[in-house]
């Protein structure tokens, strides 16, 4: 069994390497986004407008004491990272002419 598959591999075609693709680092700019969140303190006033005021026409309501909120902030980065993708190129120039380096 072992014998028929080298004497298979000894009959494939051999490839040369300049025949076959090389792969080629090409420069690129990878972009991330990432969100940020965050908190503020916000002071707001309450009116203190009863039902009865509005009834016997007050035209100044009370104002009730100062509050305090927290609101969520939300904040959107986009960075632009440069790098680097291997990608199949051409071969290489000594291959094409026949001049192989390790020969």
């Amino acid at each position: 069994m072992y014998g028929s598959l080298l004497a298979l591999a000894l009959l494939a075609p051999a490839v040369h390497p300049a025949d076959q693709a090389q792969c080629v680092a090409e420069p690129t700019v990878k972009i991330t986004t990432k969100n940020v969140y965050s908190s503020k303190c916000v002071d707001y006033c309450y009116s203190l407008r009863s039902p009865m005021s509005v009834l016997f026409g007050k035209d100044c309501p009370e104002c009730g004491k100062v509050r305090t909120k927290t609101v969520l902030l939300k904040k959107t980065i986009t960075e632009e990272k440069p790098g680097f993708k291997c990608v199949p190129g051409a071969p290489c120039a000594t291959c094409e002419t026949g001049a192989h380096p390790h020969r």
